[in-house]
């Protein structure tokens, strides 16, 4: 894992060997007046539905978290939003890839939304996070989990406007604020393919 600082150092892709980093997380790439511009947009929309049900009733299956579609199926009233693209491109602008946003989704956990470990992708792909909540106070907890082998799992705090980004096909799970809130943890999530 590697840790960036960008309001102290360029965003050189070129640099980054995504491959043996396995994940990457950028702090400080946007301004304060664009993170309280997102968190605005996302939490005061209209368009959340449930996400993927299980069938089971089992306590360690995942209880489905609310969603918006953003891309390819437009699903969200703020689909068209500038956001979403000056997002994608402030990170991947000098990729040394090729990047192709395969999806766009809003997620969005309440205290008792339950998700499980997860892949978004078998192949080379891609999977980048951006942390809505401007107002996250430490104590709400809400990290996502990376499992970067089958012994060691590093988490990743919902810092505001953080960017976090992995190799889409290592399991990872959201977990939601605790009980000390009743906000919404809500996190845009870009699966993004690669040419190598």
């Amino acid at each position: 894992m590697i840790e960036l600082d960008a309001s102290n150092e360029y965003l050189d892709w070129s640099k980054i060997d995504l491959d043996k980093e396995k994940v990457v997380v950028i702090d400080n790439l946007f301004p304060h007046w664009f993170i309280t511009y997102v968190h605005r947009q996302v939490m005061d929309s209209s368009g959340w539905r449930f996400g993927h049900y299980t069938a089971t009733r089992d306590p360690d299956a995942e209880i489905p978290a609310f969603s918006q579609k953003i891309f390819p199926e437009p699903l969200s009233p703020i689909s068209n939003d500038s956001l979403f693209p000056m997002i994608y491109y402030a990170v991947t602008d000098t990729m040394i890839w090729n990047p192709k946003i395969r999806e766009i989704l809003i997620n969005g956990q309440q205290h008792y939304h339950n998700t499980v470990y997860h892949q978004d992708c078998k192949d080379n792909g891609m999977t980048m996070l951006y942390y809505v909540n401007a107002d996250t106070i430490e104590d709400w907890g809400g990290e996502t989990y990376i499992k970067l082998t089958k012994k060691d799992t590093i988490k990743v705090s919902p810092k505001p406007g953080r960017i976090c980004l992995f190799l889409g096909r290592l399991d990872h799970k959201g977990e939601s604020f605790n009980f000390k809130t009743n906000t919404l943890r809500s996190t845009i999530a870009y699966k993004i393919g690669r040419d190598d």
